[in-house]
């Protein structure tokens, strides 16, 4: 024991004579304040952001408007139109006749993947020559886009049945049969979907009565239901039911769609560069000099023409004056003789 307190007997004393100086109180301080604030997790306040309608992706935007002219590049035969709307949604209008060929090359073109077909609706404006347009909404799954397709008909000539592209489509087309009375050629099942058996008429065209043409209702007598002729209880009232407030005022210059300009028409409506202006100002040099030069050819011929033209009137009016001179000139000569006296008789 006693050697093991001469060995530590150094070590203690130098620990002792070391001078440990003590934190200050500004010091612990700061520690504390810094310790509360990293251990407080509750954000700062912030502003109060308002409302968005719809966040608008330009990029996106861009990306679409290129696919549309590749479309309209790849099947200049059927595309018709392009229409980029102002929430950034294609609108790619088709002829009828190339509806098929259309969607098909959406659903398997590797650079487009439509293989979703969302819905299938229809609109009619009566005041069209072709007062029905059938709209085909696609999505892609892969590319995370949105395409609207168009095409147009009348109440006679049918559409062809997009059943064998997408398998989808056949209760959406019966759907529009049904509500518009649009033909769709080669449907494998055509006929109503919603309304019952033997209705007549097409409820979602705008010549079909809001009131209908026959209504339903429960006889006790008979013990079912039972389609009658619509009968009123009261006059058809008009009812005017549109806010006199404007709801959206923003978007009050905001037009709703832009048109695309397709491949050929962008191609004739180029960019000028700096050479095709410098090509154009030449020209137009040239084409003023040599307008000068035509002018400057064509005045003394003109005045040939003009001399030309004096010379035979000059000739003329001299002869003119040669005649007169000569008729004047025996009648001169002819003048009345005197009158002999009578010889008185001596």
């Amino acid at each position: 024991m006693a050697s093991l307190r001469l060995l530590t007997r150094p070590l203690f004393r130098a620990v002792t004579n070391i001078n440990l100086a003590r934190p200050s109180l500004t010091a612990v301080s700061g520690c504390l304040q810094n310790r509360t604030t990293t251990n407080n997790t509750t954000p700062a306040p912030t502003e109060p952001t308002k409302p968005t309608f719809f966040k608008i992706d330009e990029e996106k935007k861009k990306f679409l408007t290129d696919f549309g002219r590749y479309v309209a590049e790849c099947l200049p035969k059927y595309v018709q139109k392009l229409q980029m709307t102002y929430t950034g949604e294609l609108e790619i209008m088709v002829a009828p006749e190339g509806i098929i060929t259309v969607l098909a090359f959406l659903k398997d073109n590797h650079l487009a993947q439509f293989t979703n077909l969302s819905d299938i609706a229809g609109v009619d404006v009566p005041s069209r020559r072709y007062r029905f347009e059938i709209v085909y909404n696609l999505l892609s799954i892969r590319y995370n886009a949105r395409v609207r397709v168009k095409t147009y008909t009348d109440e006679l000539t049918p559409i062809d049945s997009v059943c064998s592209v997408f398998n989808a489509a056949n209760w959406y087309e019966r759907e529009i049969f049904d509500m518009f009375g649009v033909f769709f050629h080669h449907h494998p099942d055509l006929r109503r979907i919603l309304t019952d058996y033997g209705f007549e008429g097409h409820p979602f065209r705008k010549d079909f009565p809001l009131s209908g043409y026959v209504e339903y209702r429960y006889d006790d007598n008979v013990r079912r239901v039972v389609v009658e002729p619509l009968e009123l209880t009261q006059e058809f009232r008009k009812f005017d039911l549109q806010s006199p407030w404007e709801t959206f005022p923003a978007f009050r210059e905001i037009n709703p769609v832009t048109e695309i300009p397709l491949p050929n028409e962008q191609d004739d409506k180029k960019p000028e560069t700096k050479e095709t202006e410098a090509k154009k100002e030449t020209e137009a040099k040239k084409e003023t000099e040599a307008k000068k030069e035509t002018e400057a050819k064509k005045e003394p011929e003109v005045k040939k023409n003009s001399e030309t033209k004096k010379e035979p009137e000059a000739k003329k009016a001299s002869e003119a004056k040669k005649e007169t001179e000569m008729k004047k000139e025996p009648e001169q000569k002819k003048e009345p003789e005197p009158k002999k006296e009578p010889e008185t008789k001596k």
